[in-house]
């Protein structure tokens, strides 16, 4: 069995050390960890085993089948929770002709396989708002604990 390994990754790599710098990092995006596995018959699945943080499992999947009935992702045959004491694991079987990747990218696409969430770090300093940077955040909180 071939198992091909996926994770997005923000290719912006500076972005998380800017929000830490400035305080303010604008848009964050967390994927969910998968992986498209080959089976004997010449089908494809895609398991998926990490969800993005805040993400339900339950609906997700809701989310899957309904997408599939509208056929806003096409190729999905069978989709199941195999989820057990070991770990989570989302199974999603392919049809014969459907393209691994272009099926996962459409299901990273409308479902909340891949999530997108705002960061500032914003705080009340003697009154007022302000923007800080990690070190501001760490130096005025160490500050709040002596008092």
């Amino acid at each position: 069995m071939a198992l091909i390994s996926h994770r997005r990754v923000d290719s912006r790599c500076g972005r998380y050390s800017r929000c830490f710098c400035n305080g303010s990092g604008g848009p964050h995006s967390y994927a969910a960890k998968s992986q498209i596995e080959a089976m004997s018959n010449g089908r494809y699945r895609i398991l998926v085993t990490e969800l993005p943080y805040q993400v339900n499992k339950s609906r997700l999947i809701e989310r899957i089948a309904d997408l599939v009935r509208e056929k806003r992702v096409e190729g999905i045959t069978d989709l199941r929770d195999e989820s057990d004491k070991s770990g989570m694991r989302i199974v999603m079987e392919l049809r014969r002709d459907a393209n691994p990747n272009v099926v996962l990218n459409r299901l990273y696409r409308y479902s909340q396989l891949e999530d997108t969430f705002g960061v500032i770090m914003l705080a009340l300093v003697d009154n007022e708002p302000k923007v800080l940077s990690l070190k501001e955040v760490l130096n005025h909180y160490i500050d709040h604990q002596k008092m």
